[in-house]
């Protein structure tokens, strides 16, 4: 299993799900290593990038801070923030 790649492109991270047409068996999670990150920076990506192994989409509201979501700097909001925490309850109560 990869857990990295190299791509000039303009995201960190990427989810694969697999799945057999009706249940997802696994997400494939990657870094891309091409950026060089410092350690927060890479907690950042792997971070969202497993949000959505747990089914988790992108928050489209700029005004809210989040993992899953506006992420103004990767150096501070490297771990979920309340958003992302809320989200990961809602859908798993």
């Amino acid at each position: 299993m990869r857990v990295s790649y190299f791509a000039q492109v303009t995201y960190g991270g990427k989810a694969t799900p697999y799945c057999n047409g009706a249940v997802t068996s696994m997400y494939l999670i990657e870094g891309n290593t091409f950026y060089d990150h410092t350690a927060n920076g890479y907690n950042a990506y792997a971070g969202h990038e497993t949000g959505h192994g747990q089914s988790i989409g992108h928050i489209d509201d700029t005004g809210i801070i989040a993992l899953m979501g506006n992420n103004p700097d990767i150096e501070i909001f490297f771990k979920p923030q309340f958003p992302d925490i809320d989200f990961v309850n809602q859908i798993y109560p």
